[in-house]
């Protein structure tokens, strides 16, 4: 029970079972990214004994149960109770995460994009985390209700697939919050990149106009004689101005003709 294996993996004998369970750390069950921890769990006919560093919420919440008018049957049912609540507390979990999503979608729709890039991969982070460390016990519970002792009643056995059944139900939902959030980012992706083609078109425009207005200002700028309009009556300068503002005008009415032929070809 003490041996660190990064492998997850449940031991089924006929005296009986040994696996571990992730728990969260007491103390942090209201904070935003709960902190976990693993509880190495041993069951036989007669008792069940759980090695841990520190201390959990879900077995801090059995031990106050134990104390009080509900008393366990066997050590399967006393496991069995660990695991309702384990369970439990990652149901809570996946609530608070729906909602966040939930509200970081509203948000999105009503156009408040500030910092929601940053809450995204922090929601979506901790939906991986949540859905690494379920999925390998959900197979260890699986192989375990398939090899349990033989001193387990059929009760038992039955109210084990019923958890499997629940820990199906959850890894389905913290899946589900994984693939939102993965929508979200890309829909986020998608609005910062057609913000930038606005951006850029609007800036193609501006430096369309005015280029043409910008070689005519060049033109009429170079120090050379004998260049036109330079009488010095004053004519010439109005009659520049008028040409540049001429060409301008000219070059955006040419590309409003292009745009709205562009829109009536789609």
């Amino acid at each position: 029970m003490l041996d660190v294996d990064p492998h997850y993996h449940v031991v089924s004998t006929a005296q009986g079972f040994l696996l571990s369970l992730h728990d969260v750390i007491l103390g942090q069950a209201e904070s935003p990214r709960e902190n976990t921890g693993q509880i190495a769990i041993w069951v036989d006919r007669g008792q069940m004994i759980t090695i841990r560093r520190w201390p959990m919420l879900c077995t801090d919440r059995l031990i106050r149960t134990i104390e009080g008018d509900c008393r366990p049957t066997s050590s399967v049912d006393l496991f069995l109770q660990l695991f309702d609540q384990i369970l439990d507390a990652f149901r809570k979990r996946v609530v608070r995460l729906r909602i966040e999503i939930d509200k970081a979608e509203d948000k999105m729709l009503g156009g408040q994009t500030g910092g929601i890039r940053t809450h995204l991969a922090g929601l979506r982070r901790e939906a991986v985390a949540m859905h690494r460390r379920i999925v390998p016990e959900f197979h260890g519970i699986n192989q375990l209700a398939a090899r349990l002792p033989a001193w387990v009643t059929e009760d038992e056995q039955a109210f084990f697939r019923q958890m499997t059944d629940e820990v199906g139900s959850l890894i389905n939902d913290i899946r589900s919050a994984q693939e939102r959030t993965k929508v979200l980012q890309d829909e986020y992706a998608a609005m910062i990149a057609e913000e930038t083609n606005t951006n850029l078109f609007v800036l193609s425009i501006v430096t369309v106009i005015m280029l043409p207005m910008t070689f005519v200002t060049g033109y009429f700028g170079m120090n050379t004689s004998g260049l036109p309009l330079t009488s010095p009556d004053g004519w010439g300068s109005i009659a520049s101005s008028a040409i540049i503002v001429g060409v301008g005008a000219l070059t955006a009415l040419l590309l409003r003709h292009m745009l709205l032929r562009n829109r009536r070809d789609r």
